[in-house]
């Protein structure tokens, strides 16, 4: 029983290995250029899976991260 419970998480964790997160960020901006990228709001939604960009709009007070 414990071998199979072994074999499922190993399964699992490289499931998650290939999955993609993606955030979505929200703003009243159309257009934003932060950290020197142009990050362009479609009415009013962004979404990243980029992690760099995900940072930087979480530093962001123009942006509010979607689900807070």
């Amino acid at each position: 029983m414990a071998k199979d419970n072994k074999k499922e998480n190993e399964e699992m964790i490289e499931g998650l290995k290939g999955a993609v997160l993606e955030t979505t960020f929200k703003s009243s901006y159309k257009n934003l250029i932060i950290a020197g990228t142009s990050i362009q709001f479609k009415d009013g939604v962004y979404s990243t899976s980029d992690e760099t960009e995900i940072e930087v709009l979480r530093n962001n007070n123009l942006v509010i991260e979607a689900g807070e």
